[in-house]
């Protein structure tokens, strides 16, 4: 992964070496921060990411735990997993002050465990996510200050229900392989941004609650997150990002009555599922011109600088993130 990072970056570097002239930050964010800009009356923009995030190992609190030290209390020991996301989405200038923005997304999920006395097995899920629908109120417009409030709500069209062959045996899948919350999710946040002539950054606070308990008789923990982000331009279609992302979840209230009968077995069966991490990301992006000056093309790679969790859960190892962004007016 890391070798496919640096050919896209040597790639776009050498596309844009003959451009190194009349230097202007031409956005404001990150293609990983969802939300970070606002648009003009009657303006649409259509997006698609696509998001790879991957966990590797295990961790009690703050420490790395060996497979042999899970293997004293359970019977399973998660050793890999692949989350793979498709998500499009689409954002609509409602009014001079209003920006909605409708979110779909398509998961795969992919773990490898280890069972103490059968060995590796692997399960997976796939299909819709859950549906978010956002509006993002301005608070603050100048040429080149934006302040503006976000509230949404997150829809349970996710699959709480999934399940696996596991050893010739149907099982409902923990509460990570799963696609949603099952519950409905208010969303709640702000984001500042500040662009100059040659940089721009930016802030955002961002808070999930979920409403009620789902049909399983669980509810996940509610999140709350900030970011801040510096972007740089290099060319007057290129451009690099950081980030700084820290993100905390809350336990899990109640249970899954089938999922907690492997509760003894599995770790990742258990409701402590709660966590707090930071981390830092770094990204490319471009912007076409002429016949596609209302197309831009990022990536973003993140690794974990600090995480502690509740339990026993895995590591989080890095995320890819890549997109398109197309303005329409």
């Amino acid at each position: 992964m890391k070798k496919t990072i640096k050919k896209i970056t040597l790639l776009l570097i050498l596309i844009n070496t003959p451009l190194l002239a009349t230097i202007k930050i031409n956005h404001t964010g990150c293609m990983g921060v969802i939300g970070e800009h606002t648009h003009k009356k009657g303006d649409w923009m259509i997006s698609y990411r696509y998001m790879k995030m991957n966990m590797d190992g295990n961790r009690e609190g703050q420490q790395n735990i060996s497979t042999q030290k899970i293997f004293e209390n359970y019977r399973i020991a998660p050793n890999r997993m692949e989350t793979n996301m498709h998500m499009l989405s689409t954002m609509w200038g409602f009014s001079e002050h209003v920006t909605l923005m409708l979110m779909v997304p398509y998961l795969q999920k992919n773990m490898i465990a280890l069972h103490q006395q059968q060995g590796k097995f692997n399960t997976q899920t796939e299909g819709l996510g859950d549906i978010t629908l956002k509006a993002f109120h301005t608070l603050k417009k100048t040429k080149k200050t934006t302040l503006f409030l976000i509230n949404g709500l997150r829809f349970p069209t996710g699959g709480i229900e999934e399940k696996d062959t596991v050893f010739n045996q149907k099982v409902q899948l923990p509460y990570r392989m799963q696609l949603g919350s099952g519950s409905t999710d208010y969303i709640l946040g702000a984001t500042w941004t500040q662009i100059e002539e040659e940089y721009a950054i930016g802030a955002q606070i961002k808070s999930i609650f979920r409403m009620n308990k789902n049909n399983r008789n669980y509810q996940l923990g509610n999140t709350f997150e900030g970011t801040t982000w510096i972007t740089k331009s290099l060319s007057p279609i290129l451009s690099g990002c950081m980030k700084l992302q820290a993100k905390h979840q809350e336990d899990i209230s109640g249970y899954d009555n089938e999922i907690e009968t492997t509760a003894q077995v599995n770790p990742l069966a258990n409701t402590q599922q709660g966590f707090s991490i930071v981390n830092l990301g770094l990204g490319l992006s471009w912007t076409g011109t002429e016949s596609y000056k209302t197309h831009r093309i990022a990536l973003e790679w993140n690794i974990p600088i600090y995480q502690k969790v509740n339990g026993i859960q895995m590591n989080s190892e890095q995320t890819l993130t890549i997109g398109w962004q197309h303005l329409l007016n």
